[in-house]
């Protein structure tokens, strides 16, 4: 039995490339090719290529755009997310201030600052407001 070797990814070497053609039967030497009329044989082989590759090539524009278009999408989700949480935080902030200032103690700490007079008329002025109100997200329209 004759078993043909498996081919593998060796590289070639001098002598094995020099004793490359003695392994040619003899009875293709002599064929010659003429790539000229190659598509003259079957004009609609090329065209069907060239369509098909057209429409792989239009195909992955598309789909590029389309995964752009999605993760800009996201990005700007995920702006408008942490700013809205940055915001509910800032107001939250805002209400636990409000809520020491109502108290003595956090009048007695700022009250060797100027500012203090204004920001007591503007807790008292607040007291008004509730909590709902505060923590109402503006529209960003």
């Amino acid at each position: 039995m004759d078993h043909e070797q498996p081919p593998t990814n060796q590289t070639i070497n001098a002598t094995q490339m020099e004793r490359a053609p003695s392994k040619i039967p003899r009875d293709n030497l002599n064929i010659s090719c003429d790539f000229s009329d190659t598509t003259s044989n079957n004009p609609s082989s090329y065209t069907s290529f060239a369509i098909r590759r057209r429409r792989n090539q239009r195909r992955l524009r598309h789909g590029i755009t389309i995964n752009t278009q999605i993760n800009a999408r996201n990005v700007i989700i995920t702006i408008r997310f942490l700013i809205a949480n940055e915001y509910l935080i800032f107001m939250a902030a805002y209400q636990k201030i409000l809520q020491l200032a109502y108290t003595e103690e956090f009048l007695e700490i700022i009250a060797h600052d100027k500012l203090s007079i204004k920001f007591k008329e503007i807790a008292e002025g607040s007291k008004k407001l509730s909590v709902k109100k505060l923590l109402v997200i503006p529209s960003s329209t």
